[in-house]
């Protein structure tokens, strides 16, 4: 069980100039050293490295913004409410996106009986900034229902 008000510790930063570098690649490769000392090398070398590799996949063309305002502030043609898929047409990606986008900002377009329709133009700041306090609060936050 971990207590998670416990701050999480962090390796101090290595900087290795290109001598130090070309030394430990050669270590990390070497088949006379040790496994142990090969494995040290490699661990160094792959804590100086300051950020990720880039990773695979495409890259999103949906834009969140857009798809939470069209959603709160538009309605679609000859419909009553959006559904995901009429507005993945509208925007230009998948349903899946329209679904992930709606689900992390929590709107359900399909639920007439509580989803309203905001004319406020600054409404997805706003929504953006509430969602953000529930997910990561204050430190001596005081909720009161």
């Amino acid at each position: 069980m971990t207590d998670k008000s416990l701050p999480m510790r962090v390796a101090p930063k290595i900087i290795l100039n290109s001598e130090e570098e070309k030394t430990l690649a050669r270590l990390s490769r070497s088949n006379t050293t040790s496994v142990r000392v090969a494995r040290r090398a490699r661990m160094i070398l792959l804590a100086a490295i300051e950020r990720d590799l880039p990773r695979g996949g495409r890259k999103p063309k949906g834009d969140a913004a857009e798809i939470v305002r069209l959603t709160t502030q538009a309605t679609p043609k000859a419909a009553t409410h959006w559904s995901t898929r009429t507005m993945a047409k509208g925007v230009g990606v998948s349903d899946t996106t329209v679904l992930r986008v709606w689900q992390a900002h929590g709107l359900k377009p399909h639920r007439i009986e509580t989803f309203k329709v905001s004319r406020d133009p600054r409404f997805i700041e706003k929504l953006e900034d509430i969602v953000g306090l529930y997910l990561s609060p204050p430190e001596h936050a005081l909720v009161l229902r």
